[in-house]
């Protein structure tokens, strides 16, 4: 763990916790995959992969933009979802392949995305094969059943929602649902306000116009989410394969591009405490261009009690 290291900009501060945020690495292959054995809306996925996502998602790319985020020794790495395509057994596999190479789950932890559960038959594989880096303590039969899930690292307070459920093949939408809403407004809005609030979650939290995406792709219940996902302080979500930060109400939303996408992309946030409590964080963005990984849109700010 950092929490005891200066920071040289600022060595009145610590840095108590470094957090990684990796997202959308899609990095299974559906090469062998036996078209018979597909279901309609994975035979229709299969068909998306097959004419452009396989080129536009490459190993290589994830593999360097991996390789980078290591390099800088976070202690959580934070993954929001879609590890793979169309969510086949075999896929589910190549992943946990994949997140071993990064950490145990102590290190890593993940929330499910729209591909990974992209049909009913995907949920007991996920649930199965990634549950302890899910944070899960059994198997659910629901894919909401035991979330939100909060833990603390060194007193940062880090809360697993799931908004991904199987839809229907013209959907990529998420939902909370009633039950999940109000277990993270009990969560979010009670207790000691003093410790930072780190959401994670797979769809952008705000409705579709004001996150920038079609509605077939929005959070539906997003307003009905908004009184509670407002009062967070750090949001990372995946979903829309691009690079934005804004705010919503007291929270400042992270997205961040595609891991193998042509601008992969990684970001590192450092949350440090002063002498007197005050919580601060850093975050810088790592984009790769042209086959380096720049350094850009670097910033900090001290959370507001």
């Amino acid at each position: 763990m950092k929490r005891a290291v200066k920071l040289l900009h600022n060595p009145d501060r610590c840095l108590v916790l470094r957090l990684a945020h990796l997202t959308d690495p899609h990095l299974t292959s559906l090469h062998h995959v036996r078209l018979r054995d597909l279901r309609r809306k994975e035979w229709l996925g299969y068909q998306s992969w097959a004419k452009r996502r396989r080129r536009l998602h490459l190993r290589e790319r994830l593999d360097q933009i991996s390789a980078a985020m290591l390099s800088h020794e976070p202690d959580l790495i934070c993954i929001t979802g879609d590890l793979v395509h169309i969510g086949l057994a075999d896929e589910h596999a190549e992943a946990m392949d994949w997140l071993q190479t990064l950490g145990g789950p102590e290190r890593v932890v993940v929330v499910p995305g729209n591909h990974d559960i992209y049909t009913a038959r995907a949920w007991p594989e996920v649930a199965s094969r990634w549950r302890d880096w899910l944070r899960l303590d059994q198997v659910p039969t629901h894919p909401h059943d035991l979330y939100p899930i909060r833990f603390e690292m060194e007193g940062v307070k880090i809360t697993l929602a799931n908004t991904a459920l199987p839809m229907p093949w013209y959907s990529a939408e998420g939902e909370l649902g009633a039950r999940q809403r109000t277990e993270l407004a009990d969560l979010l809005l009670t207790g000691s306000n003093m410790a930072p609030n780190v959401l994670l979650l797979h769809h952008p939290p705000e409705i579709a116009q004001e996150a920038g995406v079609r509605k077939r792709k929005a959070l539906r219940d997003a307003d009905k989410a908004a009184n509670t996902l407002r009062q967070v302080d750090v949001i990372l979500h995946g979903h829309t394969h691009h690079n934005d930060q804004r705010h919503y109400g007291r929270a400042r939303v992270f997205s961040t591009a595609s891991a193998s996408a042509a601008d992969a992309s990684f970001r590192i946030f450092d949350l440090n405490r002063s002498p007197l409590g005050v919580w601060g964080i850093s975050t810088s963005l790592y984009r790769l261009r042209s086959g380096t990984i720049s350094t850009e849109g670097q910033e900090s700010w001290l959370l507001e009690r």
